[in-house]
């Protein structure tokens, strides 16, 4: 058993920002694990699989890590760029193209609406033809994550998603630990992405996920309701409920009147709940608020070009911080989904006063929950929506009362309990499946 305390994280997806939630979940988790004395180097999978991209930008995992690696890449500063083949090359450099003629396009008169209509849809359908890639690991992506760990010897080795399990099948007795952050149910998420009508990859079934998650020493959920639907059926490995933590924020002067707030990335239920925002519920409330602004950040904006209607399409932004600081409402519309709506706990942390649909809340604590105005219809949200603008005194109640429920449930001390006290007697008896732990069953966070 190594004696060290060296992580090892294998993903398929670039951790390129904090938008989507899983990206800011494996950020925070790599960050907590350095705190506690872990040095943490990230694989980035996907370098395995055919590539049309010859590069890519990470944002914020640059300094999350002390290693990333992206096989067959090289890393120039915050990029990589593929070394490989050709093909790629050309296809960056059209894309790149493209990008500069649809900047120089916005920037024409009214007379160009029309073409940048046509070229908005076209990239949003390529957003949308790009389903998930939930295969289980490839023979090439069990050997290299094999490789890289009889090179390195790990203690530990995460595999983000329960798909990356087949990585662990081959590893000896005792070899190292190993976690698998759920994120949510993926099976279930597959699911309601065709029930809704959106990409999606194909069918995964529960018992198929049930064995993904067996091949692990523990593992890791994100909210309580979906651990207690795998927990007994993944025996003898362990269950623990991490919750991302956040540090909450005092809300400054800064806000400004009017300013409502979406956060999100380019995923379909995002893309739907920003469609429903602009769509059902935003026009009402420009017609009874009129001076109300909806700001939109995160790379879910660049399935939206249109201007005007008091919505700012403002993609990805440098400083989040600064965007929830300026946000009277932040509003989180998602109407399907699964795992924790991260962005919501975000702004909660914020201090920020909340709408959203039931299905933005799911998960979160009760305490979290009470800070929190839950429209079940478009009128509803446009009522709640409203309510927070034009009344500072119920935004300031549900201010405070958002920092409590944070320092309650979700500072990042509280929510790493469960994890360090696995980590701690993992390492006390020994690793691999030798039979049922003897780790005690923590307490869910707020349960």
């Amino acid at each position: 058993m190594p004696d060290n305390k060296h992580a090892h994280i294998y993903s398929r997806d670039a951790v390129l920002d904090s938008y989507g939630g899983s990206s800011t979940y494996v950020l925070w988790l790599a960050g907590q694990l350095r705190d506690a004395g872990w040095t943490v180097s990230f694989f980035v999978l996907r370098g395995l699989w055919p590539n049309r991209r010859p590069w890519f930008r990470v944002r914020l995992a640059a300094e999350a890590f002390d290693a990333i690696v992206v096989p067959g890449h090289i890393r120039i500063g915050r990029y990589f760029v593929q070394l490989n083949f050709l093909t790629p090359w050309l296809i960056g450099v059209y894309t790149a193209a493209a990008s500069l003629f649809m900047r120089l396009v916005r920037c024409l008169s009214e007379a160009c609406r029309p073409a940048r209509g046509f070229f908005a849809r076209k990239r949003a359908s390529a957003l949308r033809r790009s389903p998930w890639n939930l295969a289980p690991a490839t023979a090439r992506e069990a050997g290299y994550a094999a490789g890289q760990i009889r090179t390195a010897g790990p203690a530990l080795v995460i595999a983000s998603y329960a798909y990356l399990a087949p990585i662990f099948e081959k590893r000896t007795q005792g070899e190292f630990t190993s976690l698998i952050l759920m994120h949510d149910l993926l099976s279930r998420h597959v699911d309601l992405l065709r029930s809704h009508g959106q990409p999606a990859p194909a069918p995964i079934s529960f018992q198929d996920e049930l064995s993904w998650l067996r091949m692990a020493d523990c593992v890791v959920a994100i909210q309580p309701a979906e651990a207690a639907v795998v927990r007994e059926a993944v025996k003898p490995s362990a269950v623990v409920v991490v919750p991302q933590g956040v540090r909450p924020v005092e809300p400054g002067s800064a806000t400004q009147p009017g300013r409502c707030l979406f956060v999100a990335s380019a995923a379909a239920p995002n893309a739907d709940a920003l469609e429903y925002m602009v769509n059902e519920v935003w026009p009402e409330v420009r017609t009874r608020v009129p001076w109300a602004e909806l700001r939109v950040a995160g790379t879910v904006a660049a399935r939206h070009r249109d201007c005007g209607r008091g919505i700012d399409y403002a993609g990805p932004v440098e400083d989040l911080e600064a965007e929830y600081r300026a946000a009277q409402v932040v509003v989180v519309p998602v109407r399907f989904g699964t795992g924790l709506k991260i962005k919501a706990i975000e702004a909660l942390a914020h201090g920020c006063p909340c709408v959203s649909t039931p299905a933005g809340v799911e998960g979160l604590a009760p305490e979290a929950l009470a800070a929190v105005l839950i429209a079940r219809s478009a009128t509803g949200f446009v009522d709640g929506v409203v309510r927070l603008l034009t009344n500072e005194q119920e935004r300031s109640s549900l201010s405070a009362s958002a920092l409590s429920a944070v320092r309650t449930c979700y500072t990042s001390e509280k929510c790493m309990e469960a994890l360090l006290e696995f980590l701690r007697n993992a390492g006390a008896q020994g690793r691999g499946h030798a039979g049922p732990r003897a780790c005690p069953e923590v307490p869910s966070v707020c349960e």
